[in-house]
């Protein structure tokens, strides 16, 4: 006689725990699991029990063996794992291993940590702007200072000179002696350029002070250009030179700024009749050509050249003769001045709205333009 056994599924679903759960709580860092799992009444082996898992209530995995998970990479947060086993019988475990934690930014992710760290940078830059600014400020008020007590000597000077002038000029008038005539001459040839020397640094000092706008006035531009080259050349004379103007400027009236016309035109004939050998020419030449300045659109501009036969000015310090109390060293011994008269001239020309060029050598290895 035969029978049959069915098969009866037990009905127990297994049991879950974590056995391995992270330590650190920093965002970025590893979180490494593991977990086991027990049927009821051992009818499925351990190792053959099956796991699910799923993270912050998301999808869950399906089912294998796997007894363990690693996460990388996880952001600032809440971190909540669950995980549910099964058995041979497909009896799900309900309830669910689970292990929650917070993870916390770096420091340096910190939202505190960058507002103080942006702090701490803004408040280095303020400090290292504001150090900068005093200590510039410094500098200048040191350098004013000086250019002031320049200044203010230059000016107690030129009074004693304005005397000196006086006696020696009457002196000459009543005197016929040829031997002290020349001497006397001598000295006042010298006062009177120590003098000009004095009303350079005051008028360039002026100029800084009251930053002087161009004024044109209407007037006869070949008549001033004539009267000025012929009041410089009793200087030019004296050095056995030959000054010579030439102008294609029309007689009629244009508008311009006499003064700064006068100085421009005094100081650059006044260098080149200065540092120029004797017997050598100096050419002076105006003429109005219409140009393009300072990217404004072709219009007529007063052009005016002087050319001389001296030594010329090295190419590697042209740059540097525009500004204040700078002077060639191959100068130094030709005649004496305060390196003040092209700077002059070059703030001039600025305020004109005008540009000043220099060129040099400008023939045969000399001269300068």
């Amino acid at each position: 006689m035969f029978g049959s056994l069915r098969y009866q599924a037990e009905r127990n679903a297994p049991a879950v725990a974590l056995i391995t759960m992270p330590s650190s709580q920093q965002a970025g860092g590893d979180l490494f699991f593991e977990w086991a799992g027990a049927d009821f009444w051992s009818e499925t082996a351990a190792d053959a029990l099956e796991f699910s898992y799923r993270v912050n209530g998301g999808e869950w995995t399906s089912f294998e063996r796997r007894r363990q998970a690693l996460f990388t990479g996880q952001g600032p947060g809440a971190f909540r794992l669950e995980v549910r086993a099964r058995d041979q019988d497909w009896n799900v475990s309900p309830q669910w291993a689970t292990h929650e934690l917070a993870l916390v930014a770096p420091l340096w992710q910190r939202p505190w940590f960058v507002i103080v760290s942006l702090f701490l940078v803004g408040l280095i830059i303020f400090l290292i702007v504001q150090i900068s600014r005093n200590r510039i400020r410094h500098l200048l008020e040191v350098e004013e200072i000086k250019l002031q007590f320049f200044t203010y000597l230059s000016h107690e000077l030129r009074t004693p000179l304005a005397v000196v002038l006086g006696p020696i000029e009457s002196a000459m008038k009543r005197i016929d002696d040829r031997v002290a005539l020349e001497k006397l001459s001598m000295a006042k040839k010298n006062a009177n350029r120590v003098l000009s020397l004095v009303d350079q640094l005051l008028d360039f000092r002026k100029f800084e002070y009251s930053q002087k706008l161009f004024n044109p006035q209407p007037s006869n531009l070949q008549v001033f250009m004539g009267d000025t080259v012929e009041s410089i050349r009793s200087l030019s004379e004296q050095n056995d030179q030959h000054l010579e103007f030439t102008s294609d400027l029309d007689s009629g009236l244009f508008a311009f700024d006499g003064d700064m016309l006068q100085k421009i035109c005094n100081n650059l004939i006044g260098n080149a009749v200065k540092y120029s050998p004797e017997g050598s020419r100096i050419q002076v030449e105006v003429k109005i050509e219409r140009l393009e300045l300072n990217g404004r659109a072709a219009a007529p501009h007063l052009v005016l050249l002087v050319t001389d036969d001296g030594p010329g000015i090295d190419p590697e310090v042209q740059s540097l003769v525009f500004l204040p109390f700078y002077r060639v060293n191959r100068d130094r011994g030709r005649g004496k001045g305060t390196g003040l008269g092209l700077a002059l001239v070059k703030d001039l020309v600025d305020a004109w709205g005008g540009t000043v060029k220099l060129e040099s050598p400008f023939a045969d290895g000399k001269g300068t333009r």
